[in-house]
C-alpha cells in the first residue's frame, strides 16, 4: 500500500511484489543452441543470474537491497541483446503484483509476461520505490542525511520517468495500474516535490538568506501543486486516499512559507507595507494547509511563527513606519528556484556491476557469424563443385582416349598397365567394393532419422498452432495472447530450409545409386587381385616399336602434368573446406558498438569477398590450365592413334581398359561423396535435435500459458460484471504531437522490435555439404570428351617424322 514517513510526512512508494521463476533452464537451452566455446562458463553464469535475482528480490536486507537491485537491473540490461527474453525467443514468464495493492476496475492485480524488458522495468520500479523509502528515513537534521535524501528522490524520479517512456511498449498496452503513464507521471512529480522540499530544509538549516529560501519554497509549492493535479484522476483513486491530503496540505504550506520568507526579506529591506501584506497572505495559507492536511501534517510551529511576525510587523508599522499596506494582488509574483532535477537512468546504474556474460556476443553478431558461415560454405561449395565438374570432364576425356593405360600398354611385359594396377590398389586400400556397399547401406537410415526428427518437430508445431486457432475462434476477444503463427514464422522458415536439404539429399542419392549400378562390375573387378584383373583382359598386342618415340615421351610428360594438376586441385579443395575468418567477429562487435544502424550484410559481404576472391582466382586458373592441357593431350593422342596397330583384339582390350578407368574414377567420386554425405548427416542430426528441443520448449511454454489463460477466463466469468468502463489512458508522453501525422501509418508492433529478422540465424553443419556441389546427373555416365580447337599453340605438337 502507498504510505508516508513519520518524519516530515514524505510519500513512500510501495514496491511491486515479484514471484519466483526459473530462468536457468530456458537460458541454458538457448545458450546451448548458439554457443560452442566457453559453454560451461555461460551455463554457470545462468545459475549466477538466477541467484542474483533471488537475492535482489527476495533475500536482501535493507543495507544490501538497493545495491543488488541495481546490479540485477544492469545485468538484465546487459543481456538484452545477447539473450533476448520474449515470447518468440527465450520464453521465461515473469509475474509481478501491482504495487498499489489489489488493482481496481481500471487495472489488474498482477501481470505475467515473457519479456526481459518487462522484468527490467519492474525491477527499476522497485529501485525507484526503494529509493523513496531510503530517502524517507534519512536524518534531515544532518548535512549527510539531507544530501543523501535529495539524491535518492531525484534518482527515484529518474526511474519512474524512464519507465513512463517505455512501459506501454514493453507490456503490450495491458499493464497493472502502477505502470500506467499517468501513474508514473504522478510519481515523478511527487519525487521532485519531495526533493525540492529537502533542498528547502537544507537552506533553512544552513540559514541562507530569506530571499533564496523563499524562492526554494515557492518552487516546492509549485511542485506539490503539479503532483496534486496529476494524482486527481479516476484511475488513481487509491493513491488519492493516502497521499492527496498531504500533497494538498504541503502545497499550501510551502506557499505560505515562501510568502513568510519573502516578507522577512522585505522587512530587512524596510518595505514594511509589502511585508505585512505577504504575512497576511501567509497566515491565510497556513490555515488552508492545516485544513487540507488535517492530522497528516503539523503546521502549528509555522503558524505561530507567521502570526508572531505578522503582529510584530503591524505594530512596527503603526508606531514607526506608517506605510500603506498594499493589496496582495498588486504585489509582484514570487520568484522560483528549481533545484530538484530528474537524474536520468544510465547504464550501468551500479558501480559494482560486472557482466556475467561479458564474452557472449550479441544475437545480431551471432546471426552475422552464422550468415557468414552459410554464405562462405555456399561460395566455397560452388568453387569445389566447379573443380569436381572439371575433374569429371578431365577423367572423361582421358577415359575416351584410354590414357594413360594406352601408352603403358605399349611394349610392356605385364598384361595389366601400371596405372590400372595403381588404381586397383587405391580402391583396395579404401576398402574396395565392400566399403561402398557399407556406406550405401548407411545413408538411408541416416536420412530417415533426420527426416523423422524434422517431421515430428513440424507436427508438434502445427498441432500447437491448430489448438491455438481453435480456442481463439471459441473464445474470440477473450483469447488475448499472441497468435501462434505470429510467433513461429521464423521456426517454419527454418523447417523449410532443413526440408530443402532433405529433398536435395534424396535427389543426389538417386544419382549416386545410378552411377554405382552402371560401374559396379568394373569396381568389383578392380577390387580383386592383379592376376584376376589380368585374366579378365584380352591379350595385349605387341607394339614395342612405339615405346621410345617422341609421341610416347610427350604423352607421358603430359600425364605427369595431369597428375600435378590433380594434386593442386586436392590442395585447393582441402583449403576451401578449412578456411575461416577470425577477424569477422571483432569487426561485427566493433560495428555494433559504434553504429546504431548496423549493416551486417555489407560487413559480411566485404569479408566474404576478401576471403573468397583469392580462392576463386586459383580455381579459375586451375580450370584454365586444364583446358590448355587437354588441348595438348588431344593433339598428341591424335598422332599416337594414327601410329598404333589396330585389330579386333586390341580394340576390345582398349575398350575394357576405358571401362575400368571409368569405374576407378567413379569409385573415387562415390567414395568421397558417401564419406562426406555420412559426415554431413551425422553433423545435421544434433542440430535438428537442438532445433526440436527448442520447438518442444516453445510448445510446452505455450501449453502452460494456455492453461493459465483458461483459468483466468474461467475466473473472470465467475466475477460479478460491472457496467463501468475504464477511462481511456492518454498516450505515452511525447506521442501527442505525432498522433496526427501517424494516423495513417501502420500500428506500432506490440513487442519491442529487434534489429534482426529472426531471433537467430538457423545453424547448418559447419562442414562441406556434398548436396550443394554435386554435379548434375548424367545418367551415371561421364560426359563426352570435349573437342579442343586451340589455334596458336606454338611449339606443340612437335613435328614428328613420318612413320
Amino acid at each position: 500500500m502507498a504510505s508516508v514517513s513519520s518524519n516530515y510526512r514524505m510519500a513512500v512508494v510501495p514496491q511491486k511484489k515479484a514471484y519466483e521463476t526459473n530462468m536457468v533452464y530456458s537460458l541454458q537451452q538457448f545458450i546451448k543452441q548458439i554457443c560452442t566455446s566457453n559453454l560451461d562458463d555461460y551455463l554457470r553464469s545462468a545459475d549466477s543470474l538466477q541467484q542474483l535475482r533471488s537475492e535482489a528480490l527476495f533475500k536482501a536486507n535493507r543495507q544490501e537491497k538497493l545495491s543488488k537491485l541495481m546490479r540485477y537491473y544492469d545485468q538484465m540490461s546487459a543481456i538484452e541483446s545477447k539473450l533476448p527474453i520474449s515470447e518468440s525467443q527465450i520464453r521465461i514468464s515473469f509475474k509481478w503484483q501491482d504495487a498499489f495493492d489489489k488493482g481496481s476496475l481500471f487495472g489488474r492485480s498482477s501481470l505475467t509476461l515473457s519479456s526481459g524488458i518487462y522484468e527490467r522495468l519492474c525491477v527499476l520500479f522497485n529501485i525507484g520505490a526503494f529509493c523513496s523509502e531510503l530517502a524517507s528515513i534519512q536524518a534531515l537534521d544532518t548535512d549527510e542525511g539531507l544530501k543523501t535524501a535529495t539524491k535518492l528522490y531525484q534518482q527515484a524520479a529518474g526511474c519512474f520517468s524512464y519507465i513512463r517512456e517505455n512501459s506501454l511498449t514493453s507490456t503490450r498496452n495491458d499493464c497493472t495500474s502502477d505502470l500506467f503513464p499517468e501513474t508514473l507521471s504522478a510519481l515523478v512529480q511527487i519525487m521532485l516535490a519531495q526533493a525540492q522540499e529537502v533542498f528547502y530544509l537544507k537552506a533553512v538549516k544552513d540559514k541562507m538568506r530569506d530571499l533564496i529560501t523563499s524562492k526554494l519554497a515557492a518552487q516546492c509549492s509549485d511542485n506539490y501543486a503539479e503532483a496534486m493535479k496529476s494524482i486527481q484522476l479516476d484511475s488513481l483513486k487509491d493513491l488519492q486516499k493516502v497521499w492527496l491530503p498531504i500533497l494538498a496540505g504541503k502545497q499550501a504550506l510551502y506557499h505560505a512559507l515562501s510568502e513568510y520568507h519573502k516578507a522577512e526579506h522585505e522587512s530587512n529591506e524596510k518595505n514594511i507595507g509589502e511585508c505585512i501584506a505577504r504575512l497576511g497572505k501567509a497566515a491565510e495559507l497556513i490555515k488552508t494547509a492545516e485544513q487540507r492536511g488535517g492530522k497528516e501534517i503539523s503546521v502549528k510551529a509555522h503558524l505561530n511563527n507567521i502570526q508572531q511576525a505578522h503582529e510584530k510587523a503591524k505594530k512596527e508599522n503603526e508606531y514607526v513606519y506608517h506605510e500603506r499596506v498594499p493589496d496582495y494582488l498588486s504585489l509582484k509574483p514570487l520568484e522560483r528556484a528549481a533545484l530538484a532535477k530528474i537524474i536520468p537512468v544510465k547504464f550501468p546504474i551500479s558501480d559494482e556491476f560486472r557482466d556475467l556474460f561479458a564474452t557472449l556476443v550479441p544475437v545480431s553478431v551471432h546471426n552475422g557469424l552464422q550468415l557468414f558461415k552459410t554464405k562462405k560454405m555456399e561460395a566455397f561449395n560452388l568453387e569445389i563443385g566447379k573443380l569436381r565438374q572439371a575433374t569429371e570432364l578431365l577423367n572423361a576425356a582421358l577415359t575416351t582416349w584410354n590414357l594413360p593405360a594406352a601408352i603403358e600398354d605399349i611394349g610392356t611385359k605385364s598384361q595389366v598397365p601400371q596405372s590400372l594396377i595403381d588404381k586397383s590398389q587405391m580402391i583396395k586400400d579404401k576398402g574396395g567394393i565392400a566399403r561402398i556397399d557399407s556406406m550405401m547401406a548407411e545413408l538411408p537410415p541416416l536420412l530417415q532419422r533426420n527426416t523423422e526428427i524434422l517431421n515430428e518437430t513440424k507436427r508438434s508445431l502445427e498441432e500447437e498452432e491448430r489448438s491455438d486457432n481453435e480456442l481463439r475462434s471459441q473464445m474470440r476477444e477473450k483469447w488475448t495472447r499472441t497468435a501462434s503463427r505470429q510467433l513461429t514464422e521464423y521456426l517454419h522458415s527454418e523447417i523449410k530450409q532443413y526440408e530443402g536439404i532433405m529433398q536435395s539429399a534424396i535427389k543426389a542419392n538417386k544419382v549416386i545409386e545410378e552411377k554405382y549400378a552402371k560401374n559396379r562390375d568394373g569396381i568389383q573387378l578392380l577390387s580383386k587381385s592383379a592376376h584376376e584383373i589380368s585374366s579378365s583382359l584380352p591379350a595385349a598386342t605387341p607394339a614395342g616399336a612405339l615405346q621410345n618415340t617422341h609421341i610416347i615421351k610427350d604423352l607421358r610428360r603430359l600425364m605427369d602434368d595431369v597428375e600435378a594438376l590433380r594434386n593442386v586441385r586436392e590442395v585447393l579443395e582441402s583449403e576451401m573446406k578449412c578456411v575461416d575468418s577470425d577477424a569477422l567477429t571483432a569487426k561485427l562487435i566493433s560495428a555494433l558498438s559504434h553504429s546504431q544502424g548496423l549493416d551486417e550484410h555489407s560487413i559480411i559481404q566485404s569479408e566474404l569477398d576478401e576471403l573468397v576472391a583469392p580462392m576463386r582466382k586459383q580455381v579459375r586458373e586451375n580450370i584454365q590450365e586444364q583446358e590448355n592441357l587437354l588441348g595438348f593431350i588431344e593433339k598428341a593422342n591424335g598422332v599416337f592413334c594414327r601410329e598404333k596397330v589396330h585389330n579386333e583384339t586390341s580394340k576390345m582390350r582398349e575398350q575394357m581398359l576405358k571401362n575400368l578407368a571409368t569405374a576407378s574414377d567413379s569409385y573415387n567420386e562415390l567414395y568421397n561423396h558417401l564419406v562426406e554425405g555420412v559426415k554431413f548427416y551425422n553433423d545435421l542430426t544434433p542440430i535438428l535435435i537442438k532445433f526440436q528441443s527448442k520447438v518442444n520448449d516453445f510448445v510446452f511454454a505455450r501449453k502452460t500459458e494456455k492453461e493459465d489463460l483458461m483459468k483466468e477466463i474461467q475466473t473472470s466469468l465467475t466475477r460479478p460484471s460491472t457496467a463501468q468502463k475504464p477511462p481511456s489512458r492518454p498516450p505515452p508522453p511525447g506521442s501527442q504531437s505525432s498522433s496526427s501525422s501517424s494516423a495513417n501509418s501502420a500500428p506500432a508492433p506490440p513487442y519491442p522490435t529487434n534489429n534482426f529478422a529472426n531471433p537467430y540465424y538457423p545453424m547448418m553443419p559447419n562442414s562441406f555439404n556434398p548436396y550443394t556441389a554435386y554435379p548434375p546427373p548424367s545418367n551415371g555416365q561421364p560426359p563426352e570428351a570435349p573437342s579442343y580447337q586451340y589455334p596458336g599453340y606454338s611449339g606443340y605438337p612437335p613435328h614428328y617424322p613420318p612413320s
